[in-house]
């Protein structure tokens, strides 16, 4: 047997018609009339219709985390049944995003266990109201937090940029341990070429500082690429 439906659900045919007038507010002036009556910042989330196929746009408030990520609730003001825009990210995840009428891709990952427990009581000090929201519904909230693809972009550049420079470094090593014996050796059997470049470099003991000087350099190097 299903779950009785309350109030909120009653009100689905009205709010549905209203939900496509709340999504264009929001793109086309980055907040709605209702945003703006709660004092909440508000974003259009675009899904992909899981049984349609089609785009689907919601406007929906949203909390920004001290990383720049944001989060979004399933609250739907306490409706027992869950809103369709979650089922569509729970099927797929690469949604797109209108904040501050600015489109961009991003990712929608579900919180769970002690992930949730953490942001849950963070935007519950922002928006007292989803502990009521959360009985009234007589199910849990699901809480997202959609992160920008080009920041899981610039994580898998920075690991691949982080991977060359060590390699980098261990070239170098050997580079210089190879060169400056093919070059001592090239000195001493007296090449003319090699005495010259020798001399102007500053010998031995400008190549030894020098040397010195990698070696210490590699190490705070290597430590800012961990």
């Amino acid at each position: 047997m299903g779950m009785r439906r309350n109030f909120m659900d009653r009100l689905r045919p009205i709010r549905r018609v209203l939900r496509g007038i709340e999504a264009a507010q929001v793109r086309w002036f980055g907040r709605s009339l209702l945003s703006t009556l709660f004092r909440t910042p508000a974003l259009v989330l675009e899904t992909v219709g899981r049984k349609s196929g089609q785009r689907r746009q919601t406007a929906l408030a949203y909390h920004r985390l001290r990383d720049g990520d944001l989060v979004i609730v399933g609250g739907a003001g306490g409706q027992r049944r869950v809103p369709d825009w979650v089922a569509n990210v729970r099927a797929d995840p690469d949604v797109h995003v209108v904040v501050d009428r600015v489109r961009r891709p991003m990712t929608a990952v579900e919180l769970v266990g002690d992930g949730r427990a953490t942001v849950w009581n963070e935007i519950r000090q922002v928006w007292p109201q989803i502990v009521t929201c959360q009985a009234r519904a007589g199910r849990p909230v699901p809480v997202f937090r959609l992160a920008a693809v080009y920041a899981n972009w610039l994580v898998g550049v920075r690991a691949g940029l982080r991977l060359r420079l060590r390699g980098t470094t261990d070239a170098l090593d050997v580079s210089i341990a190879r060169g400056g014996e093919f070059v001592r050796r090239k000195v001493e059997a007296g090449e003319p070429g090699f005495v010259q470049m020798w001399a102007g470099m500053g010998g031995m003991e400008r190549f030894d500082r020098r040397r010195r000087w990698w070696a210490t350099a590699r190490a705070s190097f290597s430590a800012a690429m961990r």
